[in-house]
């Protein structure tokens, strides 16, 4: 996914989110921005087993704020994005060109 790897160059990861404050606090942010994309990613995936969500970073899935009826897996929506309107989640495909949120360390 080119946007993992342009954060891997900046030193961190596409982000994650673990809790309901991390949750309002990237919220927050993005109300600051016009990304001019409705679906932004972050780092989670099931790319290595379907069904079983982790982030990028190797961690295991401990927060979650899914759009209703998501993640639905239809075809092959392995990604999440986090939507701009409502912050929710959800699955896409993850060739999608959004814009992208990343955590450095």
């Amino acid at each position: 996914m080119a946007a993992e790897d342009d954060c891997v160059r900046k030193g961190g990861h596409l982000a994650s989110v673990n809790s309901e404050q991390e949750q309002t606090d990237i919220g927050e942010y993005l109300n600051t921005k016009d990304t001019g994309y409705f679906w932004i990613w972050m780092g989670l995936t099931d790319l290595t087993k379907e069904g079983k969500w982790r982030w990028i970073n190797g961690a295991s899935l401990s927060y979650s704020n899914w759009l209703p009826r998501q993640p639905n897996q239809w075809g092959d929506q392995d990604c999440a994005y986090l939507s701009h309107k409502n912050f929710k989640w959800g699955d896409t495909e993850c060739d999608e060109e959004l814009f992208y949120l990343c955590e450095v360390y």
